[in-house]
């Protein structure tokens, strides 16, 4: 499949495709590689076409994407609620959060990815459906079992490795991708350029896009299969709680060790590195609270509709009558004067049921109807005679 050339971008293009810069990566730099872009990569023909008189043609596309990245800024609250519901609260129910952990790393220079290879999004890698930077967890791992002492045991443990060279080892800690959650740059995306020399001795500027420094990942890890059981015997028992939380501990560690050292390419020229932000951290585990709370609400707000779901139509309206506001306060606070009014269409049964609850639990509210003599209470006394009702008026 070919790719528009970037000359043949127009302005409106670009504000269209604004709400996804993954997409406007993935249709537009392609083809500026296979012309001959600023890249290190091989073109489509596995030959580098580099040269003075084109290097620079990707330069304007990737400023347009920097300024257009902001847009993916808006995506940032849905993500974090995205992982909170779908990644670490059932991380709780399914294991407790004893068995895995999460931290907010702030970035403090510039985070260069995906430059040794020809994928879409080259230098950074970007959440597909919103645009959102992400490190994925497979780039992570690898980064922590690289930084680790290669003859440790619990390196071995934690991230897997060959023993005595004739057998393998799983790991037993995973480790999740790390979505950007916070941004206080306008756009979290900005161009960079190395300016390596051609044949001819003369520097070439080479540009690509890399996530600027400030922004803030979410880290996650978690004990998995292998870190929480063991086979013997043919059965599945569970690990001791001092191995695994050695092992976690072990991942934090280094972990924040490979946040010094740096993440992705280019981290000796202090590309990639990383700060832990506690503050951030404990806003993140504030945000978990109140959706945990949410989600109990929702829940229990859920209960009870399917069990008043369940009633019969009459006992659904003695439950709404029951609990309607009283005295005419509160949003809806004109329900049961309306009702009363109304009373004469109601059928016989509710009829009855109307002034049974009035008389019983909205007492105050029948004492205030008949000490103003409203219309709602003359219209329940007719009905009540009616009805052979004495109504009473205390």
């Amino acid at each position: 499949m070919r790719y528009a050339s970037f000359a043949k971008i127009e302005s409106k293009d670009l504000e269209h495709s604004a709400p996804n810069v993954s997409l406007l990566f993935d249709k537009y730099y392609p083809e500026i590689q296979d012309a001959g872009g600023s890249s290190n990569l091989p073109s489509a023909k596995g030959k580098n076409k580099s040269s003075n008189s084109n290097e620079t043609l990707n330069r304007p596309l990737i400023e347009e994407i920097s300024r257009l990245s902001g847009s993916a800024k808006k995506y940032l609250y849905p993500i974090k609620e995205r992982i909170l519901r779908n990644v670490i609260i059932p991380l709780e129910k399914s294991m407790g959060s004893e068995n895995f952990f999460y931290l907010v790393g702030e970035l403090k220079s510039n985070l260069a990815i995906n430059l040794a290879t020809r994928f879409e999004n080259t230098g950074i890698s970007l959440d597909r459906r919103t645009g959102v930077p992400v490190i994925w967890g497979s780039s992570i791992k690898g980064c922590c079992a690289h930084a680790a002492e290669p003859d440790d045991r619990l390196r071995i443990d934690t991230f897997g490795g060959d023993i005595e060279c004739d057998s393998a080892l799983k790991g037993k800690v995973d480790f999740f991708p790390a979505y950007m959650i916070g941004c206080e740059k306008q756009s979290p995306i900005e161009v960079e350029v190395i300016t390596p020399h051609n044949d001819g001795g003369n520097p070439v500027p080479i540009f690509f896009p890399v996530v600027g420094a400030g922004a803030k990942f979410l880290f996650i890890a978690a004990l998995n299969e292998y870190g929480l059981y063991n086979t013997i015997d043919g059965k599945l028992v569970e690990t001791d709680k001092v191995f695994r939380k050695n092992i976690l501990d072990y991942a934090k560690t280094t972990l924040k060790k490979v946040f010094e050292l740096g993440i992705g390419a280019k981290t000796s020229s202090s590309f990639g590195w990383f700060e832990e932000d506690e503050s951030a951290g404990k806003v993140f585990s504030d945000s978990l609270k109140n959706t945990q709370k949410n989600i109990a609400e929702a829940g229990m707000a859920e209960a009870a509709k399917q069990e008043f779901d369940r009633l019969s139509p009459i006992e659904q309206y003695r439950k709404r009558l029951e609990e309607a506001p009283t005295n005419g306060q509160g949003a809806g606070g004109e329900f049961l004067s309306n009702e009363a009014k109304a009373l004469k269409n109601k059928t016989l049964e509710e009829q009855k049921v109307f002034i049974e609850v009035m008389q019983s639990t909205k007492k105050d509210t029948l004492k205030s109807w008949c000490k103003k003599k409203s219309e709602a209470y003359k219209v329940m006394l007719e009905v009540a005679q009616t009805l052979n009702i004495e109504l009473k008026k205390n």
